[in-house]
């Protein structure tokens, strides 16, 4: 069975020869370690995407394609200044152009090379992270409340782009496109599940719909507690969810509730279990999410955590994972 088949199938829950994996990573901070890794582990799912890079204004800041600034702290960064910070600003807010020539020829130069793999494209910041960044998270939060108005027409000015952007994916011949929103905390939601239905749901439905009718699906990333609003992304026809983190929300719950009904493509926990490098956790909990979430004739892909080295993951754990993940 082809790659592309065997992924597809695997999200419509029909019976493939064995359980999809994305193995690529980087092992190291070297991009050539990356093309190895195109060659050590057979991968059926490849990414592909626009490339941009923020500009820096001195060493420790940098500004990005919408005005924002992040401060850099080793792997990570914060956003330190917001362009909206007054929303009288909304209407000049300007929007990028993710489809430069170079990132267009980039995109079909990926999919001429990996034409039997399931390819995916990147979508733009999703609608939750974005807002934050422009308008600050406290801000933001405050603005659910106080100025929902606003927001909402700022939901609706990046829903605009990220449906460009998926229509660009469905002329360049890609498969599925991916956002990532981390929409919960450890334990719960960032905002009310009434909330999120009432600003973000709709939203979300937009690019999910848009997508199928172009012939692709639509992956969602997003960690944190978010199980009190799966049945939403259900309902939605979200195909595949991708979490790094299930423990917090219960491996069996998670299947009991919505196996075999949307996709999951994940690694082993990344907090209790992948971070530990040890082998018998990480092949129990690999060979479990495979017993469970794919036991319904598909419905799980195994992937690895895309940076191991920044939760301190050696390769020998990747390695640990992704057998078990093919064993079953």
């Amino acid at each position: 069975m082809k790659s592309k088949e065997r992924v597809i199938r695997a999200l419509e829950f029909k019976n493939p020869d064995r359980i999809p994996i994305y193995s690529l990573h980087l092992p190291t901070k070297k991009f050539s370690d990356y093309l190895i890794n195109c060659i050590k582990f057979k991968s059926d799912i490849m990414l592909t995407s626009y490339m941009y890079f923020r500009k820096k204004i001195n060493k420790e800041t940098a500004v990005d394609v919408w005005g924002v600034v992040w401060k850099s702290l080793g792997n990570k960064g914060e956003v330190v200044e917001s362009p909206l910070e007054d929303w009288d600003k909304l209407d000049e807010l300007k929007i990028p152009n993710y489809m430069t020539k170079k990132n267009i020829m980039f995109i079909k130069f990926t999919r001429m090379i990996f034409r039997k793999k399931f390819l995916i494209g990147n979508l733009s910041d999703m609608i939750f992270s974005i807002c934050q960044y422009l308008r600050g998270y406290v801000e933001f939060m405050q603005d659910l409340y106080d100025y929902k108005e606003n927001i909402e027409k700022l939901v609706s000015k990046v829903v605009k782009l990220n449906l460009e952007l998926i229509d660009k994916y469905a002329d360049l011949g890609l498969d599925c496109v991916m956002g990532c929103d981390d929409l919960g905390l450890q334990n719960s939601l960032m905002i009310s599940p009434i909330m999120f239905r009432e600003i973000f749901k709709p939203a979300y439905k937009q690019m999910i719909d848009r997508a199928h009718e172009r012939g692709m699906k639509f992956f969602l990333h997003s960690c944190g507690y978010i199980i009190d609003i799966i049945e939403d992304f259900i309902e939605i026809n979200l195909d595949a969810l991708q979490c790094d983190q299930q423990d917090n929300m219960g491996i069996d719950i998670l299947n009991e509730r919505f196996g075999g009904r949307m996709s999951f493509f994940s690694p082993c926990d990344i907090q209790t279990t992948l971070s530990t490098n040890d082998k018998e956790k990480i092949c129990a909990k690999s060979i479990h999410l495979v017993k469970t979430l794919g036991s319904h004739n598909g419905g799980f892909i195994g992937k690895v955590y895309p940076t191991p080295k920044d939760i301190n993951v050696t390769e020998k754990s990747i390695g640990y994972m992704l057998e078990a993940f093919l064993s079953k």
